[in-house]
């Protein structure tokens, strides 16, 4: 069976920085942490599970600002994996864009 990263169209980088994403415009964005990206897809931390086939609105933060980006894209959660660290839950995403917001 083949892993995650070998059906990824384009490769991951590694690349640590402040998000934030909206389950629809509507709702208020939340902070994440993306923890690598492609042309394709991002990986991030979120304090709130996701459902898979969801549909977010993602926006990158400046953290010298820490102003969101005015360009948001929209994404498929595609998974979304639940760990716990001191009786504390967080998720780890993966998302596959699919074009602007």
């Amino acid at each position: 069976m083949a892993s995650r990263s070998d059906r990824r169209e384009s490769p991951r980088r590694a690349f640590k920085a402040p998000i934030a994403y909206a389950r629809t415009r509507r709702q208020r964005f939340h902070g994440a942490k993306m923890t690598d990206c492609s042309a394709d897809g991002i990986r991030f931390v979120s304090e709130l599970a996701l459902r898979p086939g969801a549909e977010v609105m993602v926006r990158t933060i400046d953290p010298s600002s820490a102003k969101e980006a005015s360009e948001a894209y929209r994404a498929e959660i595609v998974w979304c994996n639940r760990f716990l660290d001191n009786d504390v839950s967080w998720y780890l995403v993966g998302a596959r864009f699919t074009g602007h917001a």
